[in-house]
């Protein structure tokens, strides 16, 4: 849906990329099942600032950092397919995965990136298979965030996830994972987790730390 190239220097604010989930034209909103494959691919080396940006229910991944430095996005927002995991992901793109580098299929993938902060977050996943009760027992996916092959100055600060299992996953030598259960920071439905810091600051190595701090604070 938006391809930042890595050539450029891009100023964005109040964007919402979205694949619609339900027929707007029906009273009903009945749900529909819609296909796009990417949603929004940064790869730029320069500058960039994404404020209140959003990307919701591509296939493959909503926000991809991909070989990218120099930026900030602050306030994004997630959602994943309802429809997943039938068909399951890279499904019914099998065919086209590897057309960009760095595909398939996350909320937000940081692969290969150096010098990212991502100030504030909602990275939410209600469904499988338009069924809205994995988000009670926090098992809709198995994880929201991937982190792989980044090279230091990685700050995801304040971001609350819904529905995954893990919140943040870093695929290196030294695996990490975040578990959403163990972070969660609400007494009722949606039951959301909380992340206050994960901190990725060492060059060539991914080592996660989070930082909880109770909101009475």
């Amino acid at each position: 849906m938006l391809h930042i190239t890595p050539t450029a220097s891009a100023y964005l604010e109040n964007m919402w990329k979205w694949t619609a989930y339900h027929d707007i034209d029906d009273p009903l909103s009945t749900q529909i099942s819609v296909y796009v494959a990417r949603g929004i691919l940064i790869e730029s080396t320069n500058p960039t600032w994404m404020y209140g940006t959003a990307s919701e229910h591509a296939t493959l991944y909503q926000y991809e950092f991909y070989q990218a430095s120099n930026v900030v996005a602050g306030m994004i927002q997630t959602e994943n397919p309802y429809y997943q995991p039938n068909p399951d992901p890279p499904a019914p793109f099998t065919d086209f995965v590897g057309t960009f580098d760095g595909d398939p299929s996350w909320a937000v993938r940081i692969i290969k990136s150096s010098n990212i902060t991502i100030a504030g977050a909602g990275l939410y996943s209600w469904f499988q298979k338009y069924l809205e009760t994995c988000v009670n027992t926090q098992n809709c996916e198995l994880a929201l965030v991937q982190i792989d092959n980044s090279y230091g100055g990685i700050y995801i600060w304040n971001f609350v996830t819904i529905g995954a299992v893990s919140v943040v996953a870093a695929s290196t030598e030294d695996f990490y994972q975040s578990i959403a259960l163990a972070n969660t920071n609400a007494a009722t439905y949606p039951w959301w987790s909380l992340i206050t810091l994960f901190e990725s600051n060492t060059a060539g190595e991914v080592n996660g730390n989070d930082i909880y701090v109770d909101p009475s604070i």
